[in-house]
């Protein structure tokens, strides 16, 4: 072999196997798990309905507040002190239809600690109409990495931007349900959180306490028939 490739090779050889120790020495966090805040509290079990931790309690519908939809990111106990840089963004869904589809819109995402320490802020752009399946990731923008803290657990929140609290019901009326998808964009990692009802409560219906009136009248005049085809009379007092 002539000199000069006998110098390529034992600069190529400890230059990969540097490469290999490396890279071998970065370790990425996988995604585990999501929640989201729901009037009830975390909604944790995917079902019908989904349900919080003890597996019983319904979840109700998703949580919109001043810092936007929330909840948490879990992380395997072998992750801690790894780094993460995820994108997180809200899938919806039609009635009648097929997969569950990207929210568009800009999108604030906030990473803290348990304690309640920021570890990264992100501005996400997010394409809307993009299929939720497995790892996809509608999400482009500015994201920051942050460390997995000890606890192997972090709050996130997404605040939309042009969309507050008092706004939110309409704005996801339409659809019958509704999650929060993140993705891990270094190692692809992903998880969705359970799919619950849009935003807000269903509206209260004005005529609804005039129903009950109805049903009580309703009531009444049956009696009175009863009373009267069983020769039952009704008369006011003598005056005395």
């Amino acid at each position: 072999m002539p000199r000069r490739n006998l110098a390529h090779v034992f600069i190529a050889v400890p230059a990969a196997l540097a490469l290999l120790i490396f890279s071998s020495s970065m370790a990425f966090a996988s995604i585990q798990s999501k929640t989201i805040l729901t009037t009830n509290g975390l909604c944790v079990n995917s079902g019908d309905p989904p349900t919080l931790a003890n597996g019983v309690t319904p979840c109700g519908a998703a949580v919109y507040d001043s810092s936007g939809f929330s909840g948490t990111i879990t992380y395997s106990a072998d992750e801690i002190g790894t780094t993460a840089k995820v994108v997180d963004f809200i899938c919806v869904h039609l009635p009648g239809t097929g997969p569950f589809r990207s929210y568009g819109g800009l999108y604030t995402l906030t990473i803290k600690s348990t304690g309640g320490a920021t570890l990264a802020t992100s501005t996400e752009t997010v394409a809307g109409g993009m299929e939720c399946t497995a790892g996809a990731n509608p999400v482009s923008g500015t994201i920051n990495s942050f460390t997995v803290p000890a606890t192997g657990v972090v709050k996130y929140s997404i605040l939309i931007s042009g969309l507050s609290a008092g706004q939110c019901q309409a704005a996801f009326a339409s659809f019958n349900a509704i999650r929060n998808g993140a993705v891990d964009i270094l190692d692809g990692s992903h998880a969705n959180s359970p799919s619950v009802a849009p935003c807000g409560t269903p509206p209260i219906i004005p005529e609804a306490p005039y129903v009950a009136l109805l049903v009580l009248t309703a009531g009444a005049i049956v009696i009175v028939y009863v009373l009267r085809r069983s020769g039952f009379t009704f008369s006011s007092p003598r005056a005395a």
